[in-house]
């Protein structure tokens, strides 16, 4: 009845637009056609297709598109392959719902501003989100509202480290899978060590005193330059890792 008097493009299903939108009062459905139909205007068209009603219903629910938003080519290509994979999951289950369409939901660079969203939908219950992509210190906040994934994801976990899989285990539900690993490397100087007869340090307290010795022994011998430390000077939650695990 909202498409009453749209004109509409012969290939256009309603059908399937119905299916994306579960939950879509009437005025919601009055918003999306209306949406579609100043759409199709813009660009000149006698009648409103499916794509602009799909358009139309991506804007009504997650907001205008983010042009200004930059990504990187590799990260696009990273985006592309890890969704193309959720989409080839959902096509070979029989039990699933049949995908439709894949849709890549911007959001804010700053990890904090995307928490708060997450927690925002999960709390509304939202039910456009399929897949959230996490921080891996959120899983004791976000794990009532997640599946646990334990069984659907024992032939995997093996070939993650199991620190990262023990993290994303909360009460014994595993709610997240990692995507990708940041390992960033700690460096340090082998013939410093040979040098005054230095292990490599294991702990927090055995690198503060290593880093120390060393660094005041070279000096005493005329290296007024030598910097044993290197402080990270950036507020973000690894300090406070720093602090739990020192």
């Amino acid at each position: 009845m909202h498409t009453r008097k749209i004109p509409l493009d012969e290939g256009v299903d309603v059908n399937v637009i119905a299916r994306g939108t579960p939950g879509f009062t009437g005025a919601d459905l009055a918003n999306l056609v209306n949406e579609a139909a100043l759409i199709a205007a813009r660009q000149n068209k006698k009648v409103v297709t499916l794509h602009d009603l799909e358009f139309a219903k991506d804007k009504v629910l997650m907001g205008p598109e983010r042009r200004s938003m930059v990504i990187s080519d590799k990260e696009k290509r990273l985006t592309a392959i890890h969704e193309a994979g959720h989409a080839l999951v959902g096509m070979n289950i029989p039990e699933s719902d049949p995908v439709h369409k894949v849709t890549i939901v911007p959001m804010p660079s700053s990890t904090t501003d995307q928490f708060g969203q997450y927690k925002l939908w999960l709390a509304a219950g939202n039910t456009d989100i399929d897949v959230y992509q996490t921080d891996v210190i959120w899983a004791p906040q976000l794990a009532d509202q997640f599946l646990d994934l334990t069984e659907a994801a024992k032939d995997v976990v093996g070939a993650h480290f199991p620190s990262i899989i023990e993290s994303q285990t909360v009460n014994g539900k595993l709610v997240a899978l990692p995507a990708f690993t940041d390992a960033p490397a700690l460096y340090y100087r082998k013939d410093l060590l040979d040098k005054y007869g230095k292990s490599v340090p294991k702990t927090w307290a055995e690198l503060t005193a290593t880093a120390k010795e060393i660094q005041d022994a070279e000096r005493a011998a005329g290296n007024p330059d030598m910097q044993g430390f290197v402080f990270q000077g950036n507020a973000y939650e690894g300090l406070t890792c720093d602090a739990l695990d020192g």
